[in-house]
């Protein structure tokens, strides 16, 4: 890399899990849950009020967004570990009780990539649980030490609610970010980046996504918060299966 070109900022999107020793946590302006899951899903306790919950697990399949995401082959199936006590105090201060969570990455043809991530557990106020979520999350890309030669642009969560959702709440927001290099010149495309947080009685989930693998081309397109709402809906669908 050239000494005048400023590295690559990741997105604010979580980091891909490393097998064993899986955690529940907040970083990096982004949920990070690579927790325990239960053998053959992980229980979904909330939801439609009118669903006996109880009754569905959460998988994460193969595919999603109707066959158009494919899960990455880097994602691992090492047996999880149990949250950690720190995990579960810091769900605790969510409003999540009893947590546990799933996690999963996609990448379609276009070289978007999605990441899809879920915590389940005893949430009264998911209302509430999403707006403490958003505010930790938000803090910590403040926080974040700027890359030189970047410049972000961010829209402000916004509540979506489109067609097939039931969840209780659902806010997205998306963010374009542009490098250039000391003299001026641009770098590569923009990337750009969105993320969507639904909750549930039961759950809290995320969905992120990002064009960093096409970004040097500056021929992939990110999805808009609008956009991502959409696939919200559908994701929230095909990972909810019957027992």
């Amino acid at each position: 890399m050239n000494d005048n070109q400023p590295g690559q900022a990741q997105p604010p999107s979580a980091a891909k899990s490393k097998g064993k020793g899986k955690a529940i946590g907040i970083g990096a302006g982004a949920l990070v849950v690579v927790g325990a899951l239960v053998a053959g899903g992980v229980y979904l306790l909330g939801g439609d009020e009118s669903e006996d919950a109880a009754s569905y697990t959460i998988v994460m399949p193969d595919t999603l967004v109707d066959g158009k995401f494919k899960k990455d082959s880097s994602d691992g199936d090492d047996k999880p570990e149990p949250p950690s006590d720190s995990d579960t105090e810091e769900m605790k201060a969510f409003g999540i009780e009893n947590a546990d969570g799933a996690d999963g990455s996609y990448t379609n043809a276009e070289k978007q990539s999605l990441r899809v991530i879920g915590v389940h557990g005893d949430i009264p106020d998911p209302a509430k649980s999403v707006e403490t979520m958003l505010a930790k999350m938000e803090k910590e890309q403040k926080d974040e030490q700027k890359v030189p030669g970047a410049k972000t642009e961010t829209t402000p969560y916004k509540d979506y609610r489109p067609a097939g959702f039931k969840g209780a709440v659902l806010k997205c927001t998306d963010s374009k970010t542009t490098y250039t290099f000391d003299g001026g010149a641009p770098m590569g495309g923009a990337l750009e980046t969105s993320t969507c947080v639904w909750g549930d009685k039961g759950v809290l989930g995320m969905v992120t996504a990002d064009n960093m693998q096409g970004v040097a081309e500056g021929k992939t397109k990110g999805l808009s918060a609008k956009e991502l709402s959409e696939v919200t809906a559908k994701v929230r669908t095909e990972i909810r299966k019957k027992k």
